[in-house]
């Protein structure tokens, strides 16, 4: 994590692929939790290391069924403290968000990307199903598109994501840095009790 001048940025750190798992599901909770009483934020921002991948998903030995209850369990709770969080939340997507790295991005209110970024639910592929994502996926997208990628498992390059709506920039990669910067900037000096306010009546009327 990193924090300034209201910012908080956190970084999934596994590379090649920021594969996700439980340990990790912990420290984000746990940091996701600290950072909602947090009453000098304004703005979170979640991103990857890397260029390639945001994330690749959830690791695929976590699936098994001795620690798939947990697993979902532990994810799902990011996913709900993300949901909730009191301010504004960023995804920025530094690489490709498939599976359930694409899940943490749908659980959050604003989503940039590079420019060669894919996102994708290939979950069906290999005979599961994607909960959040069946969820937040049909409210992000038009109906049909949705249940496509949903039943499919296939993918939308970053400008496809952007023009149904998914995303809000598309930067190239070259300047995903100097572009996300200048995304984020004008939202890290506004209000923080109107963005509260603003943050409950939009969760609300969904």
């Amino acid at each position: 994590t990193h924090y300034s001048d209201g910012l908080l940025t956190i970084t999934l750190r596994r590379p090649p692929l920021n594969v996700l798992n439980m340990a990790l599901f912990d420290e984000l909770s746990r940091v996701l939790a600290v950072a909602a009483e947090d009453a000098s934020l304004r703005l979170l921002l979640l991103t990857g290391e890397g260029t390639k991948f945001f994330s690749a998903g959830v690791d695929i030995a976590e699936h098994e069924a001795a620690q798939v209850a947990d697993m979902l369990a532990a994810f799902h709770g990011v996913v709900r403290r993300l949901r909730d969080f009191p301010l504004p939340t960023v995804a920025a997507l530094n690489g490709s968000a498939l599976g359930g790295g694409l899940e943490l991005v749908l659980a959050c209110d604003l989503r940039v990307a590079a420019a060669d970024a894919l996102l994708g639910q290939p979950e069906i592929r290999l005979g599961v199903f994607a909960p959040v994502a069946a969820i937040l996926l049909p409210r992000l997208l038009p109906s049909a598109l949705a249940h496509e990628l949903l039943f499919s498992g296939g993918t939308l390059t970053a400008d496809e994501a952007r023009h149904y709506g998914l995303l809000n920039r598309v930067f190239p990669a070259a300047q995903f840095a100097a572009g996300l910067a200048a995304f984020v900037q004008p939202l890290c000096v506004l209000s923080r009790a109107a963005q509260m306010q603003n943050k409950r009546a939009i969760r609300a009327a969904e």
